[in-house]
């Protein structure tokens, strides 16, 4: 074995596990884990495929040889493929509850990712005045009756 082989079998051991119920906070992982052991950019992508399964495995398979040897190339056909519209993560946020067993401030986190990543979507999280506008809208909405709702939400998320 060639000592490029034991660093990326060493480096193997590192390298998070990819969950496709988020995969952009696997990715977030993925590359901190990446940094904080030093392991080379160029090298990232043969790691990752690795832990890839299911959609994120098909998605790989499908680009060529060379799509797959760019790190940047496969993380955006990744994200693309779990793109997730800014509905699903404030759902997400709305309906999260602390557990039984769950520490204040851990609930204040898990609450803090949906809700970043839908105020993201909609671009709104640094421009208050897109918030407040999204925060009027959705509740708004929300006092409709369900089928008039439902009609909007296909109308705009679909």
């Amino acid at each position: 074995m060639n000592v490029d082989t034991i660093v990326t079998l060493f480096a193997m051991k590192f390298v998070p596990s990819f969950e496709q119920f988020d995969s952009a906070q696997s990715l977030l992982n993925f590359e901190k884990a990446m940094a904080i052991h030093k392991f080379p950019k160029e090298k990232w992508s043969a790691l990752l495929h690795t832990k890839l399964t299911g959609k994120a495995c098909k998605v790989f398979s499908e680009l060529s040889i060379e799509q797959c040897q760019k790190y940047d190339v496969l993380k955006a056909a990744l994200l693309t493929a779990y793109n997730r519209i800014p509905e699903f993560y404030s759902k997400r946020f709305r309906s999260l509850s602390k557990g039984h067993l769950e520490i204040f401030s851990s609930f204040a986190f898990h609450l803090s990712l949906p809700f970043t990543r839908w105020s993201e979507g909609v671009d709104a999280f640094t421009e208050v005045d897109n918030l407040k506008e999204i925060l009027k809208i959705e509740q708004f909405t929300t006092s409709l009756p369900v089928i008039i709702n439902g009609f909007l939400n296909a109308i705009m998320f679909h």
